[in-house]
């Protein structure tokens, strides 16, 4: 393919430049493939600098290559359909890096099962965004709800200031079900620490404390992708860790990572995880809910 512009700053305080990030999206392919196999994504296309400002793209365009896929998706309301475009190959996430597409959003779920989450994303967004310490505390408080009721979570890092914990399913319940399900953790997990923690949506009710959003169970709403970059300062990674990691590691925070380090770090910290797809039935009996 025809490679343009290679040396355009897209990170100005950094000078990193968009052929930066299209080497790391060819470098980073063979651990980031397997997250976005299938699943419609949501494009987040910068024209000139991540200081400018950029846009989202939904559909994919009508001069997208072949080797780009393309899956149409039904709208909630079942008028009409949008073309996502899909990724499948290192050919494809270079070419979307070099129609300026910096950060990758995708469904949590995946063809053909596109109405049964094949995934639960929890995000943990902190009130203050230097501040990582209480997003660490509500990780792990997260992670005892889940364990309590039978499953296992995995935390990623977002290449922002936050924290998401995925809950690989499935794929058997369908989306309410699963919207359903996340309130109810959602709720367990703030009734821990109902000072420090809220699912609030408005920032104006929030006073100050984490809040814990459950929304991106919902059909039709994106996750930031494993190894996506991120439009901010430094070139940060959405990054997946480990457990222990989080625990003694005081200085690990939302942007640890960034597209100059994360391929230093070992290729699965998930060690499978995340393709073992747990039931909701039992954790939801166990919350009081029905599915």
């Amino acid at each position: 393919m025809k490679l343009t512009n290679l040396d355009r700053v897209v990170f100005p305080a950094d000078g990193i430049t968009k052929g930066d990030v299209v080497a790391y999206y060819e470098a980073v392919a063979p651990r980031m493939l397997p997250h976005l196999e299938a699943r419609p994504l949501s494009l987040q296309r910068f024209r000139k600098t991540i200081d400018d400002g950029g846009f989202f793209q939904q559909s994919a365009s009508g001069h997208f290559p072949d080797f780009v896929g393309r899956l149409p998706v039904a709208h909630n309301d079942g008028e009409g359909e949008t073309v996502h475009p899909v990724a499948g190959s290192a050919e494809a996430l270079v070419y979307l890096a070099n129609q300026g597409a910096l950060t990758l959003h995708a469904w949590p779920a995946r063809a053909p099962a596109l109405e049964c989450p094949d995934a639960l994303v929890l995000d943990l967004d902190p009130a203050e965004a230097e501040e990582f310490g209480p997003v660490r505390r509500a990780a792990l408080l997260l992670r005892e709800e889940l364990e309590n009721v039978g499953l296992v979570g995995l935390p990623m890092l977002t290449g922002s200031r936050g924290l998401h914990v995925v809950v690989a399913l499935d794929a058997a319940t369908p989306w309410d079900g699963v919207w359903t399900f996340a309130k109810a953790i959602g709720a367990a997990l703030v009734k821990r620490a109902p000072k420090e923690l809220t699912r609030a949506f408005y920032k104006s009710q929030r006073r100050g404390r984490l809040y814990v959003d459950t929304g991106r169970a919902r059909r039709g709403h994106t996750a930031v992708v494993p190894y996506t970059v991120r439009a901010r300062p430094g070139a940060p990674v959405a990054t997946p860790v480990t457990w222990a990691e989080l625990e003694g590691d005081e200085a690990l925070g939302g942007g640890s990572f960034t597209i100059r380090t994360v391929l230093e770090r070992p290729p699965d910290p998930w060690d499978g995880a995340r393709w073992q797809g747990q039931s909701l039935t039992a954790a939801a009996e166990a919350l009081g809910v029905s599915l």
